[in-house]
């Protein structure tokens, strides 16, 4: 492994795919917590940070709005709640 690289997962067993969903939440609120920014938040930092690849997170949320979306939804969202206006209009252009 090299310097900056995060350690790869071991596979979820069959039937326990829910279980990466659940990690890719909480690489992402532990990401968003050390960014300090909604918009500094990536799909694909939130991939490196739960140690998987960038396509493995699209089974899961469909694009970084459905994420932002699922973590306010989990109350986990307290850096998206503050600026949950502001993340939405960057997200949609407006």
């Amino acid at each position: 492994m090299t310097r900056g690289e995060s350690p790869r997962r071991r596979p979820n067993r069959k039937g326990e795919g829910g279980l990466l969903r659940a990690e890719i939440e909480r690489a992402a609120m532990e990401l968003l917590d050390e960014l300090g920014s909604p918009e500094a938040l990536t799909l694909r930092g939130v991939a490196r940070a739960a140690g998987i690849t960038g396509p493995a997170i699209y089974p899961h949320f469909a694009g970084l709005p459905e994420l932002h979306a699922r973590l306010r939804d989990r109350g986990d969202g307290r850096a998206l709640g503050e600026a949950d206006a502001g993340v939405d209009r960057v997200l949609v252009g407006g």
